[in-house]
């Protein structure tokens, strides 16, 4: 009687084990979580303002579905436009005449009913101008008034000539000044001759937590000046 409940009780422990083995390595399903893309986009020269919202629920950004937000989306106290791009993107949008005001804040009401609120914040490009030529074999300096580039913002500079041709340089920060001097390795693809030139301050953010994963950016381009480049 005894060998027999040895041998039933060895046969369980393994069976347990083999279980134990089994269930410890079924994979984990990844929690899902909420994708959010804010952009913000202010052309100086025409004052206009335009703001994009989008939102998907999945494991990540490339195997989520689109959320339709309940209630919608408002930017600036304002209420945007929900958009359904062919069943792919759900996009919030909004565009008007406005002034910089350098604080865009994003809300919109959580699945559980409470209020979210995000808030963008760049200064503006308030003015820039050349110290000098813009010379090909010599390069150029920029003076840009507006504060010091952050170390998650870029400055692009955007050239064009007589024949629409277009080239651009990009300084990433952090600077520790407002004065831009430019290499001739840099300007060297420019083409002699009278052009224009108008700059994009560009911030990028990202945020991330066991619920959420945050993308914004917001581009500010100024009016372009007329420029001479020289050899």
């Amino acid at each position: 009687m005894r060998r027999h409940y040895t041998a039933f009780f060895a046969l369980f422990v393994l069976l347990l084990a083999g279980a134990c083995r089994e269930t410890g390595s079924m994979p984990q399903k990844p929690e899902e979580k909420l994708f959010i893309d804010f952009f913000v986009r202010y052309l100086a020269e025409e004052s206009q303002l335009k703001a994009q919202a989008s939102f998907s629920e999945g494991v990540s950004p490339d195997e989520s579905r689109p959320k339709q937000i309940a209630g919608g989306v408002s930017f600036q106290n304002s209420g945007m436009q929900e958009r359904n791009l062919q069943s792919k993107v759900i996009r919030y949008e909004l565009e008007r005449e406005s002034e910089y005001i350098g604080d865009f804040p994003f809300q919109f009401k959580a699945d559980d009913g409470k209020q979210k609120a995000y808030h963008l914040k760049m200064t503006p490009i308030n003015d820039f101008f050349l110290k000098g030529d813009i010379s090909i074999s010599k390069g150029m300096t920029l003076v840009v008034n507006g504060g010091l580039i952050k170390a998650n913002e870029q400055l692009v500079l955007l050239f064009s000539d007589e024949e629409n041709r277009a080239y651009s340089i990009t300084l990433t920060g952090p600077a520790k000044t407002i004065e831009f001097t430019l290499s001739p390795e840099q300007t060297a693809a420019l083409r002699p001759g009278p052009g224009k030139l108008y700059l994009v301050k560009r911030q990028d953010n990202q945020e991330e937590n066991e619920e959420i994963s945050l993308v914004s950016s917001i581009e500010f381009y100024t009016p372009a000046i007329d420029i001479e480049v020289v050899e």
